[in-house]
């Protein structure tokens, strides 16, 4: 039986480090495996800071990180049950197939009206 848990909040507002505590503090009870799923990418120097803060208060040795800014549903089947998994962040992940569903559509849309 799987155990879910949607951590909401705003901006800043320290989801990241209260998901990873529960992760890690599941880990020290089951000795389970757990994978970090960062969707976020860097695409300027505030990002780019973020990330690297997340990186830096993260302990690194105990996380499998797995980087997938797109492609989350072929991501998230290779793991099963005997591990914890960490998406961060589902609001980027939305936004991004939004963006990439919009310029689909709007390639589409022009290409027809040529």
């Amino acid at each position: 039986m799987s155990n879910q848990h949607l951590i909401l909040g705003g901006a800043r507002s320290g989801k990241s480090s209260y998901a990873e505590n529960l992760v890690l503090q599941q880990v020290a009870k089951t000795g389970q495996q757990a994978i970090y799923i960062a969707i976020a990418e860097a695409g300027d120097a505030e990002m780019l800071r973020r990330i690297d803060l997340h990186k830096s208060q993260r302990n690194t040795h105990a996380w499998k990180l797995v980087e997938e800014t797109l492609m989350l549903g072929r991501c998230l089947q290779a793991y099963n049950n005997d591990q914890i998994v960490l998406l961060d962040c589902l609001t980027l992940w939305v936004c991004r197939i939004m963006i990439c569903v919009r310029r689909k559509w709007e390639f589409e849309t022009n290409f027809l009206l040529i």
